[in-house]
């Protein structure tokens, strides 16, 4: 039995028996590109290993005590086990063997590092989580040998294992040992630049000292970019370099400081630029793929460490069109293992099939505009469902291998210290991994996808968001306590820089605080959005991709947004606008200081409404420091709230017309209370880490009494107004609350004209009055949505699917509930309770507006009727009579005639 081989008499075609790493080494010796040289410990000496020492038969002993579904069973084995490996004594033709071919080497120092057979496949993740061990002496050699064949029984190597049955299956593993290079330089570099794709183009990255210090992440290198043809170099970032990882007297590493004549210093020159290009160049013509090499050098002589096939190039070069789906506050810490899960743990789990790649910009104002390329066949979303459709079993792997993280992070989070930092962000990274299967099966309305995928999806991402917020805010906060004196600059803090201790100079985190964008693991200070979309050879949309329902963090400060457009009747708006701006706020003395605060335009039988984003900035952090400061605050909330709804809720619950009486105590104590109900909203929409350790789980169940206030309402004021004025009934909707209190109703000329259009704010009422006349008064701006009228196609997000052709009927508000048509197609900003009328007249819907779980969603769902939620332009383009086709099956509407 062979149990040994020199790098010499091994090639790529041999990963049985050398595993992955090995067989690499090999090849690229045979092909005479200068490798430090080696040999392998080969997959039959481990094997033999366990049977001669009958650990085997221990080990499956063990194996069989664990429930995997308890974590500590799992990590108890895993312990036994490898202390069973280190404690038994090799087999002396194996322990001979090894020591002769050391000796051959010729070195004081090796390398010892776990090759397993299935490195870079699918099932990499059970096969163990491989180790290195770095300036090996023969004295430590057997024992680390030892250490490398126990990696494969870490905790989650152990669990995968027993979720996929695999636990009585043979499993195996080599083990490469190399002649030290003690580098005086060192690096990695990619034979394609992995961020441009530019396949004309590599990249290096160097730094002092050992390479580890690198692919720890532990330094920033210098990257110097390299075009092939013709040959040159095209871009240089050269970093100061303050440390350097070298070999220590007794063969461990440790950190030496570098003087700053030389870390000022570019680590390589250009000469040496050049000639490791030409050896990386030459790797990359051997195997005929891109490759990912770490690189050393010595006296003059560069070496290869170690190359890989780099698995992240599209085939073609595509232009990636990068979209915008949100913006909030978003830590570095937090952006790190975003990225980290979706581009590199989503990729292992589909197995290739695809992966995501998140674009953050972080503004100056603190806020982080998030984008995604789903137009890349490497980043696409379709292949998610595919996947699991056809692969149905890998679902509910994922549902246990998942379950095992959140577990696992449950229990870091339990007596939390800073020692467990780490593991908690590690281990974070993987469970992020798999969001985007939930977050996307938890969405979607698919009649072809099992709906237990559907709900245990959903079930899934929706108990995991408080933990999920609750890591972030431990993470980032475990840095402020370690670094009290950085506070200001917790949120662009690595993880890294802080598990390390190595805190940025002041000047580097001024500049972040400025605005960075965070893109493949890469922090780019001092690029604007559109230098780095040049650079880089990417598009940047602005338009916000549909994704959800309405959320704050969709707005832009300092701009009056839309918020929505909905048929409300004028007294609502005017107890609306009122509660929140006007009436004293029992809760604080303070006053809305950004007036005005809310802009309601009435047009085309609809009111479309508009916030001033700093008012609302104000309106949150207020409540939020009021919260911090005063802890009985949120308990009081949720004392009062109940007893102001105690009058108002039966009735907008289920919403009937009332009496003058009772119609005049509605709206006032609306009006009154409404402070109230906007504290307890405004709380509701900030984020997990704004409100850190505030408890607000009862006001959140109270906030699901008032989902119908707004809508219910409106409702009883219209009915009862149409009871109430029976003359004026197709024009109560433009009624102002003096008018239905007093019984004082205006001459019809003027209803009429309130019905052609108003604008509602500061309390005054602007009939006849253009929009660019009420911008110029307040000096603001509206947002207005640019449509192309040519335009043959409108996108949306398809919320019940279906194919259906039919005539348009717009739905803009009360009006034309009663005039649709059977089999017409409803068109509206988005449908309310009171359209179902229209809605069960309807073929299909469109809408403005919307989500998956707006209302038209939730009724189409319900009625079985194709329908495309948030066009955002549908009701601008369409007309009354257009002919069109509702093509929900891919969410597009096209305009026929």
């Amino acid at each position: 039995m062979e149990l040994l081989r020199d790098f010499k008499k091994i090639s790529k075609n041999d990963v049985s028996l050398a595993g992955g790493k090995g067989a690499s080494l090999g090849e690229m010796t045979q092909a005479g590109i200068s490798i430090p040289p080696g040999f392998i410990i080969l997959i039959d000496a481990f094997e033999k290993f366990l049977e001669e020492t009958d650990l085997n038969i221990e080990i499956d002993s063990i194996l069989d005590s664990v429930n995997h579904k308890e974590i500590h069973t799992v990590e108890n084995a895993s312990e036994k086990i490898k202390a069973l490996i280190l404690r038994a004594e090799m087999p002396k033709d194996i322990s001979v063997g090894i020591q002769k071919f050391f000796k051959d080497l010729n070195s004081k120092y090796v390398a010892v590092r776990s090759s397993a057979t299935a490195e870079d496949s699918a099932n990499a993740a059970w096969a163990g989580q491989l180790e290195s061990y770095l300036n090996t002496t023969e004295e430590t050699l057997l024992e680390n040998v030892k250490k490398c064949w126990a990696s494969l029984f870490t905790p989650r190597a152990i669990f995968y294992r027993f979720e996929k049955d695999l636990h009585k299956q043979k499993i195996s593993v080599a083990v490469v040992v190399q002649k030290m290079v003690e580098s005086e330089k060192s690096g990695i570099a990619f034979s394609v630049h992995p961020v441009t794709q530019d396949r004309n183009q590599l990249i290096i990255e160097a730094g002092f000292g050992l390479g580890e210090a690198i692919v720890s992440g532990q330094i920033t290198p210098d990257s110097y970019v390299v075009e092939k043809q013709p040959r040159r170099i095209i871009d240089k970032n050269v970093q100061i370099q303050t440390r350097g990882l070298y070999r220590a007297e007794k063969g461990d590493n440790e950190w030496h400081d570098i003087s700053k004549t030389q870390g000022e210093k570019q680590v390589l020159s250009d000469q040496e630029i050049l000639e490791l290009s030409e050896i990386i160049l030459r790797i990359e013509s051997h195997y005929g793929f891109p490759c990912d090499i770490e690189w050393a050098y010595q006296n003059e002589q560069f070496y290869i460490v170690q190359s890989r096939p780099i698995t992240t190039l599209s085939d073609k070069s595509i232009i990636r069109h990068f979209q915008k789906f949100f913006t909030r506050e978003i830590p570095l810490i937090v952006m790190e293992y975003w990225h980290k899960g979706e581009f590199d743990g989503l990729k292992r789990i589909l197995k290739g099939a695809t992966h995501f790649n998140p674009l953050f910009i972080k503004r100056e104002d603190g806020l982080t505009e998030t984008y995604y390329d789903m137009n890349n066949p490497d980043t696409a979303l379709e292949p998610i469902f595919d996947f699991f459709k056809n692969n149905p079993k890998e679902f509910d792997q994922a549902v246990k291998e998942f379950e095992y993280l959140e577990n696992k992070l449950k229990s870091l989070l339990d007596n939390f210290k800073f020692e467990a930092f780490g593991d908690l962000f590690n281990t974070m990274t993987e469970a992020w991994s798999y969001l985007p299967i939930w977050i996307q099966f938890g969405s979607v309305t698919d009649d072809k996808i099992q709906k237990k995928f559907i709900d245990k999806s959903f079930n899934i991402r929706d108990k995991f968001q408080e933990l999920e917020y609750k890591i972030g805010n431990i993470l980032v906060g475990t840095i402020k306590d370690k670094y009290p004196e950085f506070r200001e600059y917790i949120q662009v803090i690595s993880f890294k820089e802080a598990l390390n201790d190595q805190i940025p100079l002041i000047n580097k985190l001024k500049e972040r605080q400025k605005g960075f964008i965070y893109f493949e693991g890469q922090i780019l200070t001092g690029i604007s959005k559109e230098k780095f979309a040049q650079k880089y050879k990417v598009k940047i949309d602005d338009n916000l991709a549909t994704i959800g329902e309405f959320s704050l963090d969709n707005k832009i400060p300092e701009t009056y947004n839309k918020f929505f457009t909905r048929d409300f009747s004028l007294p609502a708006l005017e107890v609306w606008y009122r509660g929140e701006t006007i009436t004293p706020k029992q809760w604080t003395e303070q006053k809305q200081p950004h007036l005005p605060y809310i802009i309601f335009e009435r047009n085309d039988d609809t009111v479309a409404c508009y916030y001033n984003q700093k008012g609302v900035d104000w309106a949150q952090q207020l409540l939020l420091e009021t919260a911090k400061k005063d802890k009985n605050f949120i308990g009081n909330l949720c004392q009062i709230i109940p007893k102001k709804l105690e009058f108002i809720r039966p009735l907008y619950e289920k919403p009937v017309a009332i009496n003058h009486k009772e119609l005049v105590r509605f709206l006032k104590e609306l009006e009154e209370y409404y402070p109230w109900f906007e504290a307890m909203w405004w709380l509701m929409e900030l984020t997990p880490e704004q409100l850190g350790d505030l408890d607000v789980d009862e006001l959140r169940e109270i906030r699901k009494q008032t989902n119908d206030l707004s809508v219910g309402t409106d409702i009883v004021i219209r009915k009862s107004c149409e009871k109430l004025f029976p003359k004026i009934k197709d024009f109560v909707h433009v009624l102002t609350t003096d008018e239905v209190i007093n019984k004082k109703i205006p001459k019809l000329s003027e209803l009429k004209a309130r019905d052609s259009g108003f604008i509602y704010t500061d309390d005054k009422l602007f009939v006849g009055v253009t929009r660019d006349e009420v911008e110029d008064k307040y000096n603001i701006k509206l947002e207005k949505i640019e449509t192309d009228s040519t335009a043959r196609q409108i996108k949306g997000l398809s919320a019940y699917k279906g194919l259906v052709r039919g005539k348009v009927r717009r739905v803009m508000g009360h009006k034309q509930i009663f005039e649709i048509q059977d089999g017409e197609i409803l068109v509206s900003p988005m449908t309310m309770p009171d359209f179902l009328p229209a809605m069960q007249k309807a073929s299909a819907f469109v809408t403005d507006e919307g989500g998956i779980t707006c209302h038209a969603s939730i009724m189409a769902r319900e009625m079985k009727k194709p329908c495309i939620v948030g066009t955002k332009i549908a009701t601008q383009i369409l007309k009354d009579g257009d002919e069109i086709e509702v093509d929900a099956n891919n969410g597009i509407i096209r305009i026929l005639k």
